[in-house]
């Protein structure tokens, strides 16, 4: 028995030393302790699948396009429509009647009324007697123009122009 005692006595430090040794390290291992290696869902056993996220596309620089060029004076085709304008309405409606209006650099603009000539030609307005809006549209050619309104009221007709 005394070899018996002898033999665990000189084992036990051996044992304790290997528990030591190798005990933390198997535990490190399981991942109850310290930090992770791998796969860190505690919850789930074997390996996860992994999602990898892309990268957002990268967008590439735009090519400035040159600036468009708005021509700054009135008139298409050649023709100028700057100038002094006698128009004519229809009658019938609140904008019947004849009146002047002046052309510059494409706008139009007189007494309560104001709009555009495009280069080609078209022309828009908006105009205003006492509580009535008036909305108009034609064509100028040279030294003509003509088009319709329509007014707020629900009143429509025609109008001429002649360029003086």
């Amino acid at each position: 028995m005394t070899n018996l005692f002898r033999w665990s006595a000189g084992i036990a430090p051996l044992a304790i030393a290997l528990v030591i040794a190798l005990g933390p390290t198997t535990a490190r291992a399981q991942g109850s302790a310290g930090g992770s290696i791998g796969n860190d869902d505690k919850a789930v056993s074997g390996s996860r699948s992994t999602t990898t996220r892309e990268a957002p596309a990268r967008r590439s620089r735009q090519t400035e396009e040159p600036p468009r060029r708005v021509p700054r004076r009135s008139g298409g085709g050649g023709g100028n429509f700057d100038g002094s304008w006698t128009v004519t309405a229809s009658p019938g409606c609140a904008a019947s009647g004849t009146g002047t209006v002046m052309v510059s650099g494409g706008r139009v603009s007189g007494q309560g009324i104001s709009g555009t000539v495009s280069p080609n030609g078209a022309t828009r307005t908006v105009g205003y007697i006492d509580s009535i809006t008036i909305v108009s549209s034609g064509r100028v050619t040279g030294t003509t123009s003509s088009g319709v309104y329509r007014q707020s009221d629900g009143c429509s007709g025609t109008w001429r122009g002649m360029k003086n």
